[in-house]
């Protein structure tokens, strides 16, 4: 699995969600309507990276 989404009590209020990409690096929060933006535009590319190299 690439990437884990945490989504905690004060991000849930705020439609939050704090990415955990597989190298470790953490991005910090976004809009949840955002990552699945990214998430599509990925699946529509077949490609993975949301995010660019570290």
């Amino acid at each position: 699995m690439p990437y884990q989404a945490v989504i905690g009590a004060r991000g849930a209020g705020g439609g939050l969600v704090a990415l955990r990409l597989r190298d470790g690096r953490r991005p910090g929060e976004l809009p949840g309507a955002e990552l699945l933006r990214r998430i599509g535009e990925r699946v529509r590319a077949r490609g993975t990276a949301l995010w660019g190299p570290a």
